[in-house]
């Protein structure tokens, strides 16, 4: 709906749609680079980049999880 020829701001009309048009043109590449910035340390954490020491190296002192049925569960072992 445009404002009649004489309203304050009736010439922006067209100018503001160009700008719409273009902000979102602009937004999504540039919210499809942020994401692939912030995926790439998620993805290389997920994939489980150990070092030296951590649970999963042999000869760790992690405490066994009851999942694996080393472990009881301290409520029921009374």
């Amino acid at each position: 709906m445009e404002a009649p020829p004489g309203a304050p701001g009736a010439e922006a009309h067209g100018v503001a749609l160009e700008a719409l048009g273009s902000g979102f043109g602009t937004a999504y590449p540039v919210c499809g680079a942020a994401a692939a910035v912030v995926a790439a340390p998620t993805a290389f954490g997920m994939i489980g980049l150990r070092g030296p020491g951590t649970a999963g190296d042999e000869g760790s002192d992690a405490v066994p999880s009851a999942s694996d049925g080393a472990a009881s569960d301290p409520v029921t072992a009374r």
